[in-house]
């Protein structure tokens, strides 16, 4: 039979026959290659195979994805007390002429605080603080002879009342793993801080006495004093933490390089009811720790338990006092230390 008679013969069986079946199989790399077996029935349509030896995407490639910010900022209440010394002497003697002391300054304490990562993991972070004084006590005590003897007044006050304010902003970086359960971070840091502090003292009594230099024993009447003190400077630090699936646990070391000013103003504590004004300079530094946790209890909100204690201590500056309406005298600045211990209650919210 010729070719044209062979066609003839097989074109009919095509028409009639059921349409091809065509597969397309993605052969994958060699290391999870599978094995495929395909089975043909006798009056079922042929197949038709096509084999394509690419590889595929990776699929850690697909699971890749760009970390997102992370914004996290708490607000809360609680409770802090402080304590001041500061003292001034005269190049000649005495070494210590007059010093002060400030005690038990027990405050209630408004604070809120905010912290950025972002998704190169450079991080920002600021902190505010605003306290109102409700209780303390005050003293303030002059001498007449080197290494705090001889002394010939001394008056004590309530210190019931004022504010105190902290501000503080930074940056940094954060070392944190990827793809642990239990995720630790380092994060070393440098900012800039500021601290205020406006204690006023009032029911004056005079409870050591000289004749022509202080008033006589007992209540001051119309005694008042306001001193204004700040501190402020850059600050290096470096903060650790470690956090679960709904906790998280932190801590945060900072050392503060401070210039330090302050200024007070006297009424009716000298003879003669005359108003006395000083101003203070010096330099010195600072230490701020804080260490805390949180626990989730609602989606992004979380339940936050934090203390601080910052001490701060400057000397070697100066003091200029004006008696009255009189000159002004320069003396020295020998020193002054601040101490604050607190504990803050507060919600914090993660985006």
């Amino acid at each position: 039979m010729n070719r044209a008679g062979l066609v003839a013969l097989l074109l009919p069986l095509a028409v009639r026959a059921d349409p091809a079946l065509h597969m397309t199989v993605l052969k994958p790399a060699p290391a999870t290659r599978p094995t495929l077996a395909l089975a043909a029935t006798p009056d079922g349509p042929p197949l038709h195979m096509t084999l394509l030896t690419g590889s595929p995407p990776s699929p850690a490639a697909g699971r890749y994805r760009r970390r997102p910010f992370r914004f996290h900022y708490s607000a809360g209440l609680g409770y802090r007390r402080d304590r001041l010394d500061w003292n001034i002497g005269i190049p000649a003697g005495p070494d210590v002429l007059t010093e002060e002391k400030w005690r038990d300054l027990d405050s209630l304490q408004l604070a809120g605080g905010a912290h950025l990562v972002t998704p190169v993991n450079l991080t920002f972070q600021a902190r505010a603080a605003y306290a109102w004084v409700l209780d303390g006590r005050y003293q303030r005590t002059d001498y007449l002879e080197n290494d705090r003897t001889s002394p010939f007044s001394q008056t004590q006050a309530r210190a019931d009342h004022g504010h105190l304010l902290d501000l503080s902003a930074g940056f940094g970086y954060r070392f944190q793993p990827d793809g642990w359960k239990v995720r630790p971070w380092v994060e070393p840091l440098a900012g800039y801080g500021y601290r205020e502090r406006t204690l006023y003292a009032n029911d004056f009594r005079q409870t050591l006495a000289t004749d022509g230099l202080t008033p006589p024993p007992g209540r001051i009447p119309q005694a008042e004093y306001r001193y204004h003190a700040h501190w402020h400077g850059p600050w290096v630090g470096m903060g650790l933490g470690i956090e679960g699936e709904r906790w998280r646990l932190f801590g945060q070391g900072e050392y503060h390089f401070i210039w330090y000013r302050a200024d007070g103003r006297f009424k009716a504590l000298q003879a003669g009811s005359r108003k006395v004004r000083f101003e203070q300079d010096a330099d010195g530094d600072g230490i701020v720790a804080a260490l805390g946790g949180s626990y989730r209890i609602w989606r992004t909100l979380s339940l936050q338990l934090s203390a601080r204690f910052q001490r701060w201590e400057v000397k070697d500056g100066t003091d200029k006092t004006r008696i009255g309406d009189g000159p002004a005298s320069k003396t020295r600045f020998n020193r002054s230390r601040w101490r604050t211990i607190g504990g803050l209650l507060s919600l914090s919210f993660d985006f």
